[in-house]
C-alpha cells in the first residue's frame, strides 16, 4: 500500500495507470474507488498553457535591462515586430531566431524549437474530433 498524502487515504497501483483507492478505518477498506490517473495525468498536464517564446525573451529582456525598443534597434527589427514577438502575437520568425543568436548568445536552433514546441502544443490543445478520429496506417514489411 502506497500513502498518497492525504489522512486515512491509500492506494495500490495496479497496471500502470490504474489505481485502486480507499480509505482504511477499523481494521477494513471504505470507500474504495477505481482511479485511471493516466487520464488525470493528462488532463492536468494540458491546465498549464503553452508558453510562447516571446515570453521566454521577454523575461531575458529584463534580466538585461534593456527595453524592447532599444533591443529592436540593436538587432535591425522594427520595434512593433519584435512587440508582438513579445506579447505572443506573432510567431518567432527564423530570421529573428538568427538575429537573437548574434545578440544573446543562445543558439538560433534554440530559439527555433522554442517557437516549435509551442506551435505543436497550440495545435494539439486545438485539434477537433476530425483530427483525433485519424487511426494510424498498419505498416507492413515484407
Amino acid at each position: 500500500m502506497l500513502d498518497i498524502g492525504r489522512p486515512d487515504q491509500w492506494s495500490i497501483r495496479s497496471n500502470d495507470p490504474w489505481r485502486v483507492g480507499f480509505r482504511w478505518g477499523d481494521a477494513d477498506a471504505h470507500d474504495v474507488a477505481v482511479v485511471d490517473y493516466h487520464e488525470q495525468a493528462t488532463t492536468m498536464t494540458r491546465k498549464l498553457a503553452p508558453v510562447h517564446p516571446g515570453r521566454t525573451l521577454r523575461e531575458t529582456l529584463e534580466e538585461l535591462g534593456i527595453s524592447a525598443r532599444q533591443f529592436a534597434v540593436h538587432i535591425g527589427t522594427t520595434p512593433r515586430r519584435l512587440s508582438l514577438v513579445l506579447r505572443g502575437m506573432r510567431p518567432l520568425s527564423a530570421d529573428l531566431a538568427l538575429r537573437l543568436e548574434r545578440a544573446l548568445g543562445q543558439s538560433a536552433a534554440y530559439w527555433v524549437n522554442l517557437q516549435a514546441r509551442y506551435g505543436l502544443a497550440v495545435a494539439t490543445d486545438d485539434a477537433d474530433a476530425g483530427i483525433r478520429r485519424i487511426k494510424r496506417l498498419a505498416t507492413t514489411r515484407a
